[in-house]
């Protein structure tokens, strides 16, 4: 692509942000999408058993997905403390979603914003900030909690209490991939596993960008992958790589092209996860498609109706009201995708170097 067409994408781009879009659809946040490394042996992987679908034969389905509490149980607690994550556990939660970051000093620290304004009211970036400073901060939100670290939560999940729960991590593009990588894989060699329950059988990494799968190789060899994406397209590439799933955005998987993208990732023995659910009918679409998990904001109230216990089938019709906001989101996601592609290339023929010839495709 030229330069004056790369302006116009970016302008594209912005343009939509400014009618709504949401904020992880910018220019920037796709141009780290876009940065990606060559794999030089063939990039192999483990199946990510561990999150697949729970078998329930008191389903009508014969399965239902398992529940992975969002920045843990965060519509209760202050998300991403450690109070939210040991309430998710408490409220039946199968797995965890946190998202890291890096401090100044390069701690590992759990945190979806890069800046502390949202959560801590302070407005610093947290990669400013070492974690001496970071560690006295105070969530708004009540009960008031500081920000954990990755080896918090390791430490915690290492306990035998919480033998049984898996870990996701969200990580996200715009930071430094193998510094990151790196600092991540020391955690978990500071923390002993517990008897017959590896750390690489409990927890997977979430990627979102494609420059982060030979860092993954190189730091956690044996780590499950997950992409986490909001785009189709983008999620297409990786069914040519052996084992990697997928975390949808779940408007994107309710489009006629999700829908196709579900049926080839099981085809292909691939997990899919949809985010963030929050409502019964959305619900009762993934346990019907079959998906693999739920990403949500309340553990307790999925756990709730998809207890078999309870008598009670999941049945909700999507309101009428929610269509357009549907409609809106997916138009979006499209468009977003259509321009990265224009702008950076996608697919294994065009522009990602990470997939060569060296890779095996099936």
């Amino acid at each position: 692509m030229d330069a004056l067409s790369a302006k116009c994408a970016d302008l594209v781009l912005s343009i939509l942000v400014c009618l709504g879009a949401p904020p992880l659809l910018n220019s920037a946040f796709l141009g780290t999408l876009a940065e990606s490394s060559a794999l030089e042996t063939d990039a192999s992987f483990p199946p990510p058993r561990f999150i697949r679908a729970r078998s329930e034969e008191k389903s009508s389905h014969g399965q239902l997905p398992q529940i992975i509490a969002h920045r843990g149980y965060n519509t209760k607690f202050p998300e991403n403390s450690m109070a939210a994550f040991r309430g998710a556990i408490e409220a039946g939660a199968h797995a965890l979603e946190t998202d890291v970051r890096l401090t100044r000093d390069g701690v590992v620290v759990l945190s979806h914003d890069p800046t502390l304004m949202r959560c801590f009211g302070v407005e610093k970036k947290i990669s400013d900030c070492d974690w001496e400073y970071i560690s006295g901060l105070q969530t708004l939100k009540e009960p008031h909690e500081s920000m954990p670290r990755l080896l918090d939560l390791i430490e915690f999940l290492a306990q035998p209490d919480a033998a049984s729960i898996w870990l996701q991590l969200d990580i996200k593009p715009d930071i430094n991939a193998d510094e990151m990588m790196s600092r991540i894989a020391a955690v978990f060699k500071q923390v002993p596993e517990s008897p017959g329950s590896p750390w690489k059988e409990r927890v997977v990494l979430g990627f979102w960008a494609a420059k982060y799968v030979p860092l993954c190789q190189k730091h956690l060899p044996g780590f499950p992958l997950v992409n986490i994406t909001f785009s189709v397209a983008y999620a297409e590439q990786f069914l040519a790589m052996d084992n990697i799933s997928f975390v949808m955005m779940q408007a994107t998987l309710l489009s006629p092209r999700g829908r196709n993208f579900i049926k080839r990732a099981k085809v292909a023995g691939r997990q899919v996860i949809s985010w963030t659910v929050n409502d019964e009918y959305d619900l009762d679409w993934v346990v019907k498609r079959k998906l693999d998990g739920v990403i949500t904001d309340d553990p307790k109230r999925f756990v709730d109706l998809m207890d078999p216990s309870n008598g009670k089938a999941i049945s909700a019709s999507r309101p009428l009201s929610k269509i357009p906001g549907l409609v809106r989101i997916n138009f979006l996601v499209s468009t977003f995708s259509w321009l990265f592609g224009w702008k950076h290339g996608y697919g294994i023929e065009r522009r990602f170097p990470l997939f060569s010839s060296r890779v095996k495709t099936s």
